[in-house]
């Protein structure tokens, strides 16, 4: 059981900042086998891309990281719920991904009721792409989409013309600009920005839903910077997707009685709850901010999918 001491200090730290540095938190044994497993992976099936999403369905020994004693309870704590686990997202080399929050993405109601789990895999330096976060920056309200439609008449005119016109491969477009936009919001509320510049293999960073973050520039090319994160959501919590968040009235989004939200089903790992698709493509490339998991398919980016007969065996849940 976790010290209350130690508890309360950590709820108060991840209120105030909207995320937790732990240091030193996984040991390099669990480390090891981890990078192993991965490395298995990307040889064995040849996988050459930088990022590999879901791969716990075809490894779940993977999720033996995060569905600790010693993680578990710091999550539910965070969240006030029971933590389950949505994806996973491996990378070898660093992002340079943009500033973004996950909320756009996917969507939790209640708002708190989301968490990234960001974890290196190797050591991480200013020459990597270190992660980045805004300090505080959760605490920026959500600028749901019909609100930004009424200031902003660029975005408004996007969004109608799908909206009324069905032309939904514009989605990505439209989160684009919504991106843009918070940027901005963020530079004018003058966030302080924090780079993870000095971290060691084990080191652990929990982050809010709404806390702005993104991959630092990678000055290094030839260096790897190997690193996992997962997606936890409160086991009760309803969750809706990056259409849902672009198009949907903010009523939908925040309403107890919605029937937009993603229908969840889970299966259960070692006593861990984890997010159970019909269908689902386990490696895939990405283009940055465009990537939709919910509607099986991805905008704007290549899509490979391994043949594999244990990998599809385990995408085709019943």
């Amino acid at each position: 059981m976790m010290d209350p001491m130690i508890k309360t200090s950590l709820k108060e730290d991840y209120a105030e900042n909207g995320y937790l540095l732990l240091k030193n938190f996984i040991p390099k044994y669990s480390i090891d086998e981890y990078n192993f497993i991965v490395e298995r992976a990307r040889l064995n099936l040849q996988l050459t891309k930088n990022r590999i999403g879901g791969l716990h369905l075809a490894e779940p020994s993977l999720l033996d990281l995060v569905n600790t004693k010693k993680l578990l309870p710091i999550l539910q704590m965070c969240l006030d719920d029971e933590p389950s686990l949505f994806n996973s997202l491996n990378f070898e080399y660093g992002t340079s991904q943009g500033t973004h929050v996950d909320c756009q993405f996917f969507y939790p109601c209640p708002e708190h009721s989301m968490i990234g789990v960001w974890i290196a895999l190797e050591e991480v330096t200013d020459k990597n792409g270190p992660l980045f976060i805004y300090k505080k920056s959760h605490k920026l309200k959500v600028l749901h989409s019909e609100e930004l439609a009424k200031v902003n008449s660029e975005f408004n005119e996007a969004r109608n013309a799908i909206i009324h016109g069905g032309n939904k491969s514009k989605i990505a477009e439209l989160g684009v600009m919504y991106g843009d936009t918070l940027i901005d919001r963020i530079e004018s509320e003058g966030f302080e920005r924090k780079a993870f510049a000095s971290l060691n293999p084990g080191d652990v960073v929990i982050w809010h839903s709404s806390l702005a973050h993104g991959g630092s520039a990678v000055m290094n090319p030839i260096m790897t910077r190997k690193s996992a994160v997962f997606h936890f959501f409160g086991k009760s919590a309803k969750l809706f997707d990056h259409n849902a968040f672009l198009l949907e009235p903010k009523l939908e989004l925040t309403s107890t009685d919605s029937v937009k939200d993603y229908k969840r089903e889970f299966m259960h790992i070692n006593g861990l709850a984890v997010q159970k698709f019909k269908t689902f493509v386990i490696f895939c490339t990405y283009i940055q901010n465009t990537y939709l998991w919910f509607n099986v398919f991805i905008y704007s980016c290549k899509i490979t999918i391994a043949h594999n007969s244990k990998l599809k065996k385990i995408c085709q849940f019943q």
